[in-house]
């Protein structure tokens, strides 16, 4: 039981190198934790040196040490290099970072984004 979200992370390339620098720097339990969280994403898809992630249906709780480092990682970095977006089970949204960028996510009922795939012939 608990209380569920979607979570959105896009970084641009500089905004990835910024992230990296700052999990680096933390200590090793924490670094492990948010390694992993990173690739548990459900939606992983890069474009041009962008990324996106996406987790669906995650208890994504300000006091859970992996989601507090990354949190407080992005509120240090340039909001140039990142968007991103929580969208709570009540439909309530939280949103940071101000990255101008090809998947522009947008809220529905919830997360998604405009693919940069190119599409097979048929």
């Amino acid at each position: 039981m608990g209380y569920y979200s979607d979570v959105c992370l896009v970084l641009s390339a500089k905004g990835l190198e910024d992230l990296n620098c700052r999990i680096e720097a933390m200590d090793m339990g924490i670094r492990l934790a948010v390694v992993d969280m990173l690739d548990s994403c459900d939606v992983y898809e890069a474009h041009e040196g962008e990324s996106i992630r996406i987790w669906r249906n995650l208890k994504w709780y300000s006091w859970f040490s992996d989601v507090s480092a990354l949190m407080g990682a992005l509120r240090d970095m340039d909001e140039a290099g990142y968007y991103f977006l929580e969208v709570h089970e009540d439909g309530t949204n939280d949103w940071m970072g101000d990255l101008d960028n090809a998947f522009t996510p947008f809220v529905v009922h919830s997360i998604t984004y405009t693919s940069r795939k190119p599409e097979l012939p048929k």
